[in-house]
């Protein structure tokens, strides 16, 4: 009998078929999430599963576990349409990065900069500047390096200190934080790895002849913002969707010598990621914004801090074509609004967009489906021909 190798023949073709783009759009047990102003249910909830999302106010999203690590971040699924008229800020503050950053790294008096924090084995994390000790006067602390995230604006070296001072240590110079050296962040796979900025490292400790002097902090770096949507999404003229950094510390000046101690490196921008199977529409003139932190400054022989790298502006939809999206603008970033078509094997066709803005088109699921269905129909066909065919041609012999 031809039925049995037909029927396996057909599903073997139909399982190598190229298998629907799907967002997870969770199971919708928050209900309606109508956020007017008010802080939700629980700042302390990282997954939010809505059936709608309406966002008119201004929402306190606060990590109340003070987050440092950036193992979590604001991640929104939503079953039907998203309407954002309202602010969600995920930025740094200090050394404190936003929901889903890295922290700063933290100055002390009488010791190097620290680091900042950044993903695990990822080297984009700012580095500390190198403290100086020892002298009568004149011991300055170097600067430290900003994070780095997508790369568009690589943070480079903190500033050296010097010449220092006589019988400083060490001499004749401290050395700024090194520039780390990898970016980060997928913007073709936000759905499946997501990542908030890099923190910026603190400045070098200086010496007065007397006292130690702190450095400056390293900014804190932005967060994560994940919105999944089975509907449309809006952004309205009064949206303010921001996941910035933060700025470095200034070093301590001292008026009275050159222990003038370094200042701290910027944070890297955080990630805004909202994507739709349906429409995406931008109107009026909402703040999209995924900046970097400045570098902290000092006087010379200190150190100035570096400035960090900006973050990722990442918006999908079903046919590539959001209206109003050219009018988002985040400093030192970019929005393209040409598409990346994106097939359900996740194969991408050439593109010019950069990592810092992007929009991708995405080939919606229901006409995936469709050519997988007449696909599977014509192989069903072809090796129905061919069974009776062969019966045919054998009842013949």
């Amino acid at each position: 009998m031809y039925t049995p190798l037909r029927g396996l023949l057909a599903l073997l073709i139909f399982f190598t078929l190229p298998h629907s783009y799907a967002l997870d759009l969770g199971d919708g047990t928050d209900g309606a999430c109508n956020w007017d102003g008010v802080t939700p249910a629980s700042v302390e909830i990282r997954l939010w599963q809505c059936q709608s999302l309406n966002i008119t106010g201004t929402p306190n999203f606060v990590d109340s576990f003070n987050n440092q690590t950036g193992n979590d971040f604001l991640d929104i699924r939503v079953q039907q349409d998203v309407l954002i008229d309202g602010e969600i800020n995920l930025s740094a503050t200090g050394t404190t990065p936003g929901f889903g950053g890295h922290s700063g790294g933290s100055g002390a008096a009488g010791f190097d900069g620290d680091p900042g924090g950044a993903p695990s084995g990822i080297d984009a994390n700012g580095k500390g500047g190198l403290a100086s000790s020892g002298g009568f006067s004149g011991c300055a602390g170097a600067g430290g390096s900003g994070g780095r995230h997508s790369g568009l604006n690589a943070p480079i070296s903190g500033v050296d200190a010097g010449p220092l001072g006589g019988g400083c240590s060490p001499s004749p110079t401290a050395a700024g934080g090194p520039a780390p050296t990898a970016s980060y962040s997928n913007p073709n796979n936000l759905n499946n790895e997501i990542f908030g900025g890099a923190g910026g490292g603190a400045g070098g400790s200086a010496y007065d002849g007397a006292t130690d002097i702190k450095g400056g902090d390293g900014g804190g770096g932005g967060g994560i913002l994940r919105v999944l949507a089975g509907g449309s999404i809006e952004i309205a003229t009064n949206a303010f969707i921001h996941v910035d950094a933060d700025n470095g510390q200034n070093g301590v000046i001292d008026a009275g010598s050159d222990g003038d101690s370094g200042g701290g490196g910027g944070g890297a921008g955080g990630t805004i990621y909202l994507s739709t199977l349906r429409d995406m529409t931008v109107t009026g003139t909402p703040s999209l914004s995924a900046t970097n932190g400045s570098g902290g400054t000092t006087e010379s022989p200190g150190g100035n801090g570096s400035d960090g790298d900006v973050g990722i502006i990442r918006l999908e939809d079903g046919d590539g074509d959001i209206p109003g999206a050219s009018g988002i603008s985040s400093p030192s970033a970019s929005v393209s609004t040409n598409p990346t078509v994106t097939s359900q094997s996740q194969l991408s066709l050439e593109s010019d967009i950069s990592a810092g803005c992007a929009i991708r088109s995405v080939i919606p699921s229901s006409l995936i489906n469709l050519s997988s269905l007449f696909g599977l129909a014509l192989v069903w066909l072809i090796l129905i021909k061919f069974g009776r065919f062969i019966k045919i041609n054998n009842s013949s012999l």
